[in-house]
């Protein structure tokens, strides 16, 4: 027996009409209320921007700002003291510093210390005293206190290491750690003793180790980009040209392309693995190439890990799967490749009498990146606007006995530096202090930040939606800002889940609480694939027949699901196809882009400069031509799916008879078996392929 949703599709089927020419000419606008409601929030988010641009400042994200809200090298007082000096950066080194700030004293200083300064290892009190970094308003050679109990309540900093400049921020360098050592050394202890009071020293300071790795990454990464800039836009022009005659290539001979995208790809993976596991052979006779990733653990030197057997192990491994997956899939889906061959070989043909579609994916990147630039520039200057914000620091129990005045006082609560009475000072555990957090505490601000991220995402899926809602035929703004309305609203759901994910992990870690967030995260995942399915091939029955969003969305789900097994087996192998040819092209300008930065082409040695990593301008030429390729090919996929929808909807609307005659291409009837059952009328022509 039928279930109920079958029955409401047999009797939606799409019913034969004589009068039925292709997509609608006389059009009205649909969904206007979405469009007007789009222009009105589009207004809005200019006016916001040009509030932010009127009563922001930069300069205080820009400047650093000590604890007490001080401009370092800009305010009064600090014009001289540009740089910001940390008393201990262990504590930054945390992901839950991004919304909890950097629990640490923060002074502005004239510039960054130069040498190590470890208070045990200096000679009398004097001189310690005179190196001691401390607070505005504390005088280290005040002798009402000893440097211990400056130190003990962050009145001054423990220590100090060898500092370089980053952005006015002084960040250890990376000699500091080796100075640290070596200081303890030459005070007359033992190697592993130094060692190991270093180690003590900087315990719980390996993250900070590890960003400044990251920073001399950062600058050798830099470098390569800076000597190899120009080589990479050749090999992205050569990899835009690649896929530029590959889809031309597809309009003659689809069947061929196709086919040797298939080869190639089988080619590569082939090619890959044998690669891997021949390096891996190769490697048995290197010493310290048995040494386990494990063991390794984090490196910046790529080299390290390409040095090792269990490394190409793994390539060798995922690219043998991956080839066997692939092979596999090929192989059950051959009967099913010929019909998505002829797909193809119709979309190119429609692409070929409009070439210049091929180009407008760029004017979408443009919009893109407007509206990018928009976002940025009003979330930047939106952070600046307002009061500078301070949250209670290193206040971990307020009812301490040796505490006074911190009474409804807990950490991360907003105070006033001018109010902030409450002290700790004979406290062994507790340094309560009110410190600076940020700027546009306000709650209107807030508010307009999330109003921001929203017309951001809103903006950036109808920029998207236009693209394809132009090539699939006439366009419907009101309908494309209803179906990117969908997808922005379901962003920020999913924005918001987060953000309550991080909160339970913030102040209390309920197993329950986040195996339920999960479970929302991923449905709400699920749903947005589902809408932006739904949305496309709503845009492409709405260029068809001029409906609004809704009656074009319910006419192509219903279609799509009268016609599941189609739509599983033949549109997704044709989208599995153009994949495919993707991975050709990339993969092909990949291995030229190796050869070439890896120096193995002989006569290209005085051309290529010598980097720091040279699969650093391999994987820009990778990822780059990637996204070009796919500006490409998404053009075709959205001619595809509309041939897609239009082959399915002839199938329901006529049955080849002569009343009811199939409009598709002869070569698709062939495929399926179908044919008409009269000649062709004499004086009339077999509709075009690309309606």
């Amino acid at each position: 027996m039928p279930s109920r949703i079958g029955d409401v599709g047999e009797r939606k089927k799409f019913d034969y009409d004589p009068s039925f020419e292709g997509p609608t000419r006389k059009r009205s606008c649909t969904d206007i209320i979405c469009l007007l409601l789009f222009i009105v929030c589009v207004a809005l988010w200019i006016l916001v921007l040009v509030a932010g641009l009127y009563y922001g400042d930069p300069d205080n994200l820009i400047y650093p700002t000590d604890s007490h809200g001080n401009l370092c090298g800009r305010d009064a007082g600090f014009e001289n003291r540009s740089k910001l000096f940390f008393f201990d950066l262990t504590k930054c080194a945390k992901p839950s510093v991004v919304y909890q700030g950097c629990k640490t004293p923060q002074v502005c200083v004239e510039s960054c210390p130069k040498e190590l300064f470890i208070p045990e290892l200096n000679g009398n009190d004097a001189e310690i005293r005179s190196r001691l970094i401390c607070k505005d308003g504390t005088n280290p050679l005040d002798t009402s206190m000893t440097w211990e109990e400056l130190i003990k309540q962050e009145l001054c900093a423990r220590y100090y290491l060898i500092s370089s400049d980053a952005l006015g921020r002084c960040l250890p360098s990376i000699k500091g750690k080796k100075r640290a050592t070596e200081r303890l050394q030459t005070s007359g202890q033992e190697e592993e003793v130094a060692e190991e009071r270093v180690k003590m020293l900087f315990e719980g300071s390996k993250n900070v180790w590890r960003l400044i790795e990251f920073q001399q990454l950062g600058m050798k990464v830099f470098q390569d980009f800076r000597a190899t800039w120009w080589m990479i836009l050749v090999g992205l022009l050569i990899g835009a040209v690649t896929s530029f005659i590959w889809i031309c290539l597809l309009q003659f001979i689809a069947w061929f392309m196709v086919w040797l995208s298939i080869l190639g790809v089988l080619g590569l993976l082939g090619f890959a693995t044998y690669y891997s596991f021949a390096t891996y052979v190769d490697l048995k006779d290197e010493i310290n190439s048995n040494i386990s990733l494990s063991e390794i653990g984090f490196t910046t030197n790529v080299d390290t890990y390409l040095a090792l057997q269990e490394t190409w192990l793994v390539f060798g491994c995922i690219c043998a799967a991956v080839l066997v997956v692939v092979f596999l899939i090929l192989l059950f889906l051959r009967s099913r490749i010929a019909l998505a061959i002829q797909l193809i070989k119709y979309g190119s043909k429609a692409i070929g009498d409009i070439l210049t579609t091929l180009i407008f994916p760029i004017s979408t990147y443009l919009g893109q990146l407007v509206v990018i630039s928009l976002f940025i520039l009003m979330a930047v200057y939106l952070a600046s606007v307002g009061d500078s914000s301070f949250r209670v620091s290193g206040l971990d129990d307020p009812n301490d006995s040796d505490c006074t005045g911190c009474e409804g006082l807990t950490n991360n609560m907003t105070c006033n530096p001018l109010k902030f009475k409450c002290e700790c000072s004979s406290s062994s555990t507790q340094n309560p202090d009110c410190m600076f957090f940020e700027y546009g505490g306000n709650n209107w601000v807030a508010r307009l930040q999330i109003f921001n991220l929203f017309m951001f995402f809103w903006a950036m899926c109808f920029v998207s939606d236009l693209g394809d809602m132009v090539l699939a035929g006439k366009y419907h703004l009101g309908t494309l800002a209803f179906g990117s309305l969908l997808i922005a609203i379901i962003k920020m759901i999913r924005v918001t889940l987060e953000y309550i994910d991080r909160k339970i992990k913030e102040y209390g870690d309920s197993s329950i609480a986040r195996c339920m967030i999960c479970f929302c995260k991923c449905c709400m995942w699920c749903l947005e694939k589902f809408i932006r399915f739904l949305n496309l091939n709503a845009y492409i029955m709405c260029a068809i027949h001029g409906k609004n969003f809704c009656r074009s969305a319910k006419d192509a789900f219903l279609l799509l699901m009268r016609n599941a097994a189609r739509v599983i087996v033949l549109d997704k192998v044709t989208d599995f196809l153009l994949f495919i040819g993707k991975l050709v092209i990339v993969g092909a300008v990949g291995v030229a882009s190796f050869y070439v930065f890896d120096s193995r082409i002989e006569f290209l040695d005085g051309v290529v400069p010598r980097t720091n990593y040279y699969m650093v301008p391999v994987f820009t030429v990778v990822i780059g031509t990637y996204f070009i390729a796919s500006a490409f090919f998404a053009v075709y996929e959205m001619a595809v799916d509309t041939l897609f929808l239009s082959f399915l909807e002839d199938l329901e609307r006529n049955d080849g008879s002569a009343e009811k005659p199939y409009l598709m291409p002869k070569g698709l009837m062939k495929l399926l078996g179908k044919r008409n059952a009269s000649p062709k009328m004499e004086g009339v022509e077999e509709p075009p392929p690309d309606y």
